[in-house]
């Protein structure tokens, strides 16, 4: 059960961050960053400030916090803080695809949301090391003084253009792979129709032929009833086989790219998972390489047509999968002791 769920975890978290990275479409975002910016500083100062002040102020009547000092009340309250600041850009790119939402509008609900998530990172490096002083009471231990603020930020900057890098790659690659593998389907579809109008065109000269035989022989006034619908059959099956053969290759080729694109997402996360723990640590962010990657596909290649069209085929599996191991991983009665602070 735990390594269906890792596999379930990376196959949606790399096809999630595809389908984000295709909404970042530069032509709807022109003109419209520095608001865009100006709203997330304000949205992120506003919910951090509020909620941190909020919990602060109710901490010594909640369970989970009555019994602590007021060093680690703060404490609790700005990682409390740092954490509500935090978006699901998974639940908003469900909603939107679900929805078919697009425009100006959505991309800049994406990029806040993406945004966030960026942000939120460097907001809990720097909520960390104020925590670990306030908790450990070393008197001048402040973010500003402790070097190890500097090596996370330096590691997430690090991070952050690897992963771009990496992205840009993948991009690339994804465009190559889908222009070779629409090509093919190409080829195959124009075959497949060929052979159809071949065996239709065989079909009904055969039958033609058949009828103006029995006709000139004198017999097509007594077989009229009994030859016709032989002729049916037989030209049906003669038409229906390659029609049928051309929607089992449409469909095949529709499943391949899939798996493609779906295989590029989850050998991100799970090359990630694999550096993190051999090494400890990972030379990139996966959900930001795939986010890139779906960007580059959509606004630098001309593939972003055949990508939208797959993730838009593909979304339903993997969306019911991801959403339904999320909330059976849901523990009720964990969260009953201190639902108050919850709430």
């Amino acid at each position: 059960v735990h390594t269906l769920k890792l596999v379930i975890n990376s196959d949606a978290m790399g096809f999630i961050g595809f389908s984000a990275g295709t909404k970042f479409l530069l032509t709807e975002l022109h003109g419209s960053l520095k608001p865009l910016l100006i709203l997330l500083v304000n949205l992120i100062l506003t919910t951090y400030t509020m909620v941190g002040t909020g919990f602060w102020l109710l901490s010594p009547l909640l369970p989970l916090t009555a019994d602590y000092s007021a060093p680690k009340r703060l404490a609790v309250s700005l990682i409390v803080a740092c954490l509500s600041v935090a978006r699901s850009p998974s639940s908003a790119i469900a909603v939107i695809t679900e929805l078919g939402a697009h425009g100006a509008y959505t991309s800049a609900t994406l990029s806040i949301t993406v945004l966030t998530d960026i942000v939120v990172v460097l907001a809990f490096a720097g909520t960390t090391v104020a925590v670990t002083a306030l908790v450990s009471n070393i008197p001048g231990h402040g973010p500003s003084e402790d070097p190890a603020v500097w090596r996370v930020l330096m590691l997430f900057a690090f991070q952050i253009a690897v992963s771009v890098i990496i992205g840009g790659m993948l991009g690339y690659i994804v465009h190559i792979t889908l222009s070779l593998t629409s090509a093919l389907a190409s080829f195959v579809t124009a075959a497949a129709d060929y052979a159809t109008l071949a065996f239709a065109t065989r079909a009904t000269a055969s039958t033609a032929a058949t009828r103006r035989t029995r006709k000139s022989a004198g017999r097509w006034s007594r077989l009229r009833t009994a030859g016709l619908p032989h002729d049916v059959v037989e030209t049906s099956k003669r038409i229906i086989t390659p029609i049928a053969l051309l929607v089992a290759v449409k469909i095949g080729m529709s499943l391949f790219e899939s798996l493609l694109v779906q295989l590029a997402g989850f050998a991100v996360f799970e090359i990630a998972d694999w550096q993190e723990q051999r090494y400890g640590s990972t030379l990139d962010v996966p959900l930001i390489v795939s986010l890139v990657a779906g960007f580059v596909v959509a606004n630098f290649t001309t593939s972003r047509l055949v990508l939208n069209r797959i993730l838009h085929d593909s979304s339903e599996p993997v969306y019911i999968a991801f959403f339904t191991l999320t909330g059976a991983s849901l523990q009720l009665d964990a969260l009953l002791p201190d639902l108050p602070a919850a709430v």
